[in-house]
């Protein structure tokens, strides 16, 4: 098997036993280490967990030889609130998107050091970050389609379900709702331009083959999510895998 240089790039942060995103990615990252693959990652904190708990867990994927570049946005300020209006009134999906062109510059400079031979691109705004990197394929798994979402959203707080019994909460469903749907637009036109596509999603598979983009492909999750106590059965069965290739 010829051997390759691969980038993951995600928000998502592959911790084993923290919901199903980051126990897939955790193995993953860990499969094609263990096929003698260059494994890097950049990852955003985009604040799922305690930083300290992703940067401890990111310390052991470095002692396995994973290069990472772990990114933080930049500090909010007044500035930054105005933007954000305008972004609301001119180009909503710059809400969703939040703080695309620095994430954009800091995964450059770390694609032109790594130099990879093709990106694993895990959640839509992994599609944002690499746009303008035109020389290296591109595979992504999974996007996320929020207006499908914000529809959802919206009923509740329409019918005053759940955390959306307060008008502000409300209101900002409908805000949310205008938001998405320019993000979603965007979103799966950045989906047609990768290389290699695929989704875990029956439903979201079903609705991206409607919007007419070939060459996708439906798979069941691999993975589920995974207690702690079950690491040391999953790499087993990993290695074992191995083995027998």
């Amino acid at each position: 098997m010829k051997k390759i240089n691969l980038m993951f790039v995600t928000h998502e942060p592959p911790i084993l036993g923290h919901g199903g995103s980051g126990n897939y990615l955790n193995m993953m990252i860990k499969f094609f280490r263990i096929k003698g693959h260059k494994v890097s990652l950049f990852i955003v904190d985009w604040g799922f967990l305690d930083t300290k708990i992703i940067t401890e867990a990111l310390d052991d994927l470095k002692k396995n030889g994973v290069e990472i570049n772990f990114v933080s946005f930049k500090k909010k300020n007044f500035f930054n609130n105005v933007i954000k209006i305008l972004y609301l009134i001119f180009k909503p999906s710059n809400i969703y998107f939040k703080q695309a062109k620095y994430i954009q510059n800091k995964l450059s400079k770390f694609h032109n050091k790594i130099k990879p031979d093709i990106f694993f691109l895990y959640c839509a705004q992994s599609l944002e970050w690499t746009k303008n990197i035109k020389d290296t394929k591109k595979f992504c798994p999974l996007i996320e389609l929020p207006f499908l979402n914000s529809k959802l959203w919206l009923n509740f707080a329409i019918n005053k379900r759940f955390q959306y019994k307060s008008l502000s909460k409300r209101f900002f469903a409908f805000i949310n709702l205008y938001i998405n749907y320019f993000s979603q637009k965007k979103i799966i036109r950045l989906y047609k331009n990768c290389d290699f596509k695929a989704h875990v999603s029956y439903d979201y598979y079903n609705f991206l083959k409607q919007k007419k983009i070939e060459k996708i492909k439906y798979y069941n999750h691999p993975v589920e999510d995974i207690k702690l106590e079950h690491k040391d059965m999953i790499n087993k069965k990993l290695f074992k895998g191995n083995e027998n290739n």
